[in-house]
Parts: C-alpha cells; structure tokens; sequence
C-alpha cells in the first residue's frame, strides 16, 4: 500500500459529481470542490523522477488537478514509445493498446493520487478522432467508442481521474468567425467525438465526470451544453477577453445549469517567446484566474508556457526547470485559498453592487467584478488595476466590517468598519497595472 504524503479527499469524500445546484463540483458527500488546476499537458514524456519533482512542487503550492494528455499530441516522434500497435500503421484499423506505453500512463495516475491530486486525462487532441488527415484510427465510428471503453475501464476504479474526452476538438475561433464550420461538418464532428464520450462513459460505469476542451476563445458548451452525457463545460481563454469574461458568465447563466471553468488561460511568461502577445506576466494569470471565477468558474487553471511542454518546443523555452517557480504558480493558491475560506460553492455573481467607479479611460483588462453570499453575509470585489469603486453594502445590514485580500502574497490586511450604506473604496497604492486587490466585505461574526 502506497504511503501517501498528501490527503486524498476522494478517500473521505467520495467521487466527485456535479454539485446539487448546478454550478460547482461536489465530492459524493457535498463538500464542495475548488478546481485549482494546472497544465502539464506532456507530464507523460517526463521520466519517473522529473514526474514526481513536478508533482511535488504543484502540491505544495495547492494546486488539486493535474490536466495531462495520455498520448502525444506534438509533432515528430517525442515520446519513445507510441500509445497504439497496428500492422499497416496509422490510422490504425483497431484499438490495441501498447501496454508498455500505457503501464507508464498507469504510473503517472497514480503519483498524482499520491500527491492528492486529481488527474483531467485527455484521451488525445480532438481532430485525431475526425479529421481525416490526422486520423488515429480508420473506423473512428466504432473505434472511436472503444478506445473510450478501453481507458475508461482501464481507470474505473480510480476515484481521482477526471475526463476530458478531447482537447482542442473545435474550429478554431478564426474558423468560426469566418463562418467555416459546417453545420454539416459539425455535426459529423461532434458525432465522432461523442463516441468516445460514450466510450467513457460506459467503461467507466458512468462513475466519473466527463468534459469537452474546445479551441482558444471559445467554450465546449458551444456543443455540447445540451448534452446530459458531458457534465460540465470548458472555456479556453488563452488571452481573449471574450473568454474569461463573457464565455463564462454566459455559461454560468445558461439553464439547464452546469459548472463552467476557465481550462486554460494565457500562459505566464508567453510573452517572452511571442512578445506580440503582450506582457503575459503573474499579474496577467491572477486578473484572468480572480475575474474568471467572480463571474462563475468553479474554478481556475494555471498553465506557464514551458512546462505545459517540457521543452518539447525549443521556439518556445526547453529549460522548464528554471521556470517550475515562476510567480504565477505561486501565487495561484491564494485564489483558492481565498475562495475556500467561505461557502462560495452556493454563492451568487453579483455586479450590480458596485454602483460606480472610475470607468472613464480604463484601458483593456481593467475589471471590477463582484460576488457575494446567497445571503449577503459577505461580499468580494476584485480590483484588476486598483482602481477605486463605490459599493452599495445595504443588503449586508448594520456593523459591517471590510478588509484588503492581496492576491500577490495571500496575507489580509486589518477589518475596518464600514460606515454608510453605499461607500467609497480605494485599494492600497496606486491604480496601475500588477496593483490588484481584493475587498472583503463581511457581517462580524455573532457573539
């Protein structure tokens, strides 16, 4: 028996399920579960020793999930040894697992429970199951349902493994734009890639969760909202404000309700290998993770644009270890820890409470956004830049105290009272770029 040095809540709590009122992820006995994730997604080319330092030190900065793609997803031959056998080669005309190859897969799952986290495997990059040319097998109809039977069965009977049942399977958000997905094409895509969804979910024996990762600037609920066999959707910002902001409050409003989280935001440090893209910095995946959240995700995702490769991509950086720090991943606990620290699993996305501020001349990621308890017992606002605001604190009744939460380092600063209804807030420092905050407006606790 594994001696596991980090808890394993899925052993106390149960599975994990779609919580009572649509929104959030729930253990099996209601605990609710804060998503704080990351993307290692070729965790799998590591060897055993780089696995466990990069499972280690993503424990110890609070981070519960690990996004992994079980089969390669990148170009040339960077894996040593291929996920599939076939005589002709690929596409390959059945499902046959190369066990050692997946035996190294089994190993990886399981150093993630023994760190306490829970692994989202990514059966492949979704145009490996429709697109013709990059085809994985030649009867995706049927073999596309039993790779899923296969892996689903395969991990049955781990409690911590979640399922994205294809990433990037969509057009791109240029291709939407440009009116090119079919709604032909699209139908017969979505039909492909929702037999391996009921692969899944079969050989599963329907016990675990299972998601869509759909291209940068969209949603999977674009797809698959409707559909009872996906429980929950997947945005991908990866920078697009359309994404963080309107694609998750959208998916937050949509009825019947499903939990919604941004899956994978811009990376940190991108801006050092595209400086096109703007500063993508610490600052930038707080704003993305703070703002996506008070809109409605269930959680967040990290991701640095290194290690999500390993250095697999030399345009891109191959020395991840020096990057394993950077402060984002750092600083990334704070958000769950802060959003932990209440019954935010029931709480509601209220902007309307914040009744002014100096919008005037704000430039793009510049936000203000609020959430509070069903019951007005405490409210949150985040401050992007650190512009001031007024907030209408009414509904909170009389005697409430405020407190300044810095994103940066997890520390809250000193209650003070609050003396009118509707009052002026000013954040430590000036209003600029990295000076985020957070205010803290709560009843005192009851004697």
């Amino acid at each position: 028996m594994p001696n596991y040095p980090y808890p394993r809540p899925w052993a106390e709590h149960g599975r994990l399920r779609v919580s009572d009122d649509g929104h959030s992820l729930w253990y099996h006995d209601g605990k609710s579960f804060f998503w704080l994730g990351c993307t290692p997604w070729m965790l799998v080319a590591l060897p055993p020793e780089d696995v466990t330092l990069f499972l280690a030190d993503r424990a110890r900065k609070g981070f519960n999930v690990v996004q992994m793609v079980t089969t390669n997803w990148l170009r040339g031959d960077y894996l040593t040894r291929q996920p599939f056998f076939g005589e002709d080669g690929r596409p390959y005309k059945q499902v046959v697992l190369n066990e050692p190859y997946w035996d190294y897969v089994d190993w990886v799952v399981e150093r993630c429970a023994l760190f306490g986290m829970h692994v989202a495997l990514v059966t492949s990059w979704g145009r490996a199951f429709h697109n013709p040319e990059l085809l994985y097998f030649s009867e995706p109809e049927h073999n596309n349902y039993e790779l899923g039977v296969q892996l689903g069965r395969r991990y049955a009977a781990c409690d911590h493994v979640l399922w994205i049942a294809a990433g990037e399977y969509s057009w791109t958000l240029a291709e939407v734009q440009s009116g090119a997905d079919d709604p032909l094409d699209t139908k017969r895509r979505n039909h492909l890639l929702r037999r391996v969804a009921e692969g899944l979910r079969s050989g599963s024996q329907g016990k675990q969760l299972i998601a869509f990762h759909p291209h940068s600037g969209l949603s999977s609920s674009r797809d698959w909202h409707d559909d009872s066999l996906i429980d929950f959707n997947m945005v991908q910002s990866f920078g697009h404000e359309n994404a963080y902001t309107t694609l998750v409050r959208q998916d937050h409003a949509l009825r019947p309700a499903k939990p919604v989280l941004n899956a994978e935001p811009a990376y940190e440090d991108r801006w050092r290998y595209m400086p096109d893209r703007g500063q993508i910095d610490d600052w930038w995946m707080r704003m993305e993770g703070y703002v996506s959240v008070f809109m409605g995700g269930c959680g967040y995702t990290y991701g640095h644009s290194t290690i999500y490769h390993f250095g697999a991509k030399p345009e891109e950086g191959t020395e991840w270890l020096k990057w394993l720090d950077a402060p984002g991943s750092r600083q990334m606990q704070h958000l769950r820890t802060l959003m932990e620290s209440v019954d935010w699993a029931s709480r509601v996305c209220d902007d309307t409470l914040v009744v002014t501020s100096e919008a005037s001349g704000c430039s793009e990621q510049d936000y203000i956004v609020s959430t509070r308890a069903v019951d007005f017992s405490w409210v949150m606002v985040y401050t992007s830049k650190g512009r001031g605001f007024r907030l209408n604190l009414a509904p909170l009744g009389k005697g409430a105290q405020a407190q300044w939460y810095d994103p940066r380092t997890g520390k809250t600063g000193q209650s003070f009272p609050v003396s009118d209804d509707c009052a002026e807030f000013a954040p430590p420092g000036e209003p600029v770029r990295g000076n985020d905050w957070v205010l803290i407006a709560h009843l005192p606790p009851r004697k």
